[in-house]
C-alpha cells in the first residue's frame, strides 16, 4: 500500500465510532490533504462506484443550465440558419419562374421540394413569433 492508502486506512479507522457529521468532516479534511491528482483519482473512483441514476443526477447538477448568454447565442444561430434557408429558397423560387423546363429532363432540385422547404422554414420562424401557451394569456386574455 502507498502512503496515501495507509493514511486513508488510518483516517477511516479513526472515523469508525463517530457521528455522520463528524465522519463527513473527517473525510473532507482527509480529502483536502491529498494532492490534486490524488483527489481526482479518489473522486473518479467514488463517482463510478455510485449507481448510474445517482451518477446522472450528480452530472446534471454539476453541469447546470446554460447561461442566458449561451441560450441567446444558440437561438441566434438557429434563427439565422433558418433565415438563410428561407432567403435561399425564396431566391430559388423567384429564379425558377424564369427557368425553362424541358420534358423528361433531370433537375438538381424539384420546385415542389423547394416550396416545401420554404413553407416549412416560414412556419418555423412564424412559430417563434406566436405567444407561448405555457406562459398564460388564454383565449380570453386571462393569465
Amino acid at each position: 500500500m502507498s502512503d496515501a492508502e495507509d493514511a486513508a486506512a488510518r483516517a477511516l479507522g479513526d472515523l469508525a465510532g463517530k457521528t455522520p457529521q463528524e465522519r463527513a468532516e473527517g473525510t473532507h479534511a482527509l480529502f483536502s490533504s491529498l494532492a490534486k491528482d490524488e483527489r481526482k483519482a479518489v473522486t473518479r473512483t467514488l463517482f463510478l462506484s455510485l449507481p448510474k441514476h445517482d451518477q446522472k443526477t450528480i452530472a446534471r447538477e454539476g453541469l447546470g443550465s446554460p447561461s442566458g448568454a449561451t441560450r441567446n447565442a444558440i437561438w441566434l444561430i438557429i434563427v439565422i440558419s433558418f433565415a438563410i434557408v428561407l432567403l435561399g429558397s425564396a431566391a430559388l423560387l423567384g429564379a425558377a419562374v424564369f427557368w425553362e423546363t424541358k420534358a423528361n429532363a433531370t433537375y438538381f432540385a424539384k420546385i415542389e421540394t423547394i416550396v416545401t422547404v420554404f413553407t416549412s422554414v416560414l412556419a418555423f420562424l412564424s412559430g417563434l413569433l406566436a405567444p407561448s401557451p405555457i406562459k398564460g394569456g388564454g383565449a380570453d386574455g386571462s393569465g
